[in-house]
C-alpha cells in the first residue's frame, strides 16, 4: 500500500507504517519516485507469489 499525503508529522507516518502501509510520501512528491516505489512493490510481490508456488511445489513450508 502506497499513501500520499500532506500530513507529515512523524506520528502520522508511524501510524500508517504501522497499519500496513509499504510508501508513505508526504506531498510534494515525484511522480518519478512513484513509479519507482510502484514497480518495486510490485516486483516484491510477484517474487512472493513465485516462491510461494515454488516451494509448495517442492513440498516445503
Amino acid at each position: 500500500m502506497i499513501i500520499s499525503t500532506a500530513r507529515d508529522a512523524l506520528q502520522d507516518r508511524i501510524a500508517v507504517l504501522e497499519l500496513g502501509a509499504n510508501v508513505y510520501r508526504s506531498k510534494p512528491f515525484d511522480f518519478g519516485e512513484l513509479e519507482a516505489r510502484m514497480r518495486a512493490i510490485l516486483r516484491e510481490n510477484v517474487w512472493a507469489i513465485e516462491w510461494r508456488l515454488v516451494s509448495s511445489s517442492c513440498g516445503l513450508p
